[in-house]
């Protein structure tokens, strides 16, 4: 089974890449949030995209995963979520490189984008201020630890500009060998 993780901040548009390009192979897509959030519903905080519970959030992401694969047939899955959080106290936390290694992640990509655009992004969407300094601090530590998780494991990483669709297609198709 082939599982390529796709990292970024929090409004950058990881969803309305994945979603199109799963589709488009065949791949299953599947959301860390959306997995959390099926395993307890209270494990995600209600304001704004803070995180209470960073770190067994995480187990319940490994418990929800493994359960969605014991139930879907695909071979391939696209899997969002994130390389490190703002907690409910602001504080950034990186998740834990064995973390990727329990998921059996095969493949990494970390989308990226001006922080202005990302957060106004947010501001629209969730209805929340966020300021442009505020995402660039998560983004820089996300996309560092994404390469420190990609290193670490040894897998591949590529990094993406949000909204090129092409490149994150064109990333999965190298990992099924269709390339």
């Amino acid at each position: 089974m082939n599982v390529l993780f796709v990292g970024g901040v929090h409004g950058v548009g990881k969803s309305t890449m994945c979603s199109p390009v799963a589709q488009e192979l065949g791949a299953a897509y599947m959301s860390a949030s959306d997995l959390i959030k099926a395993e307890k519903a209270s494990a995600v905080a209600r304001e704004g995209k803070l995180v209470a519970n960073v770190l067994s959030n995480q187990e319940l992401l490994i418990q929800a995963f493994g359960k969605r694969l014991r139930q879907s047939q695909a071979s391939f899955v696209i899997l969002d979520g994130h390389f490190a959080l703002r907690d409910t106290t602001k504080t950034i936390q990186q998740l834990p490189v064995d973390l990727y290694s329990s998921l059996g992640i095969t493949g990494f990509a970390c989308i990226f984008d001006y922080p202005s655009a990302i957060a106004e992004r947010i501001s629209e969407r969730d209805s929340r201020p966020t300021t442009a300094h505020e995402v660039s601090e998560l983004q820089e530590i996300e996309l560092q630890h994404a390469k420190l998780v990609a290193h670490t494991l040894g897998k591949p990483l590529q990094l993406i500009r949000a909204f090129d669709g092409a490149s994150l297609k064109e990333m999965a198709e190298q990992m099924l060998g269709t390339y």
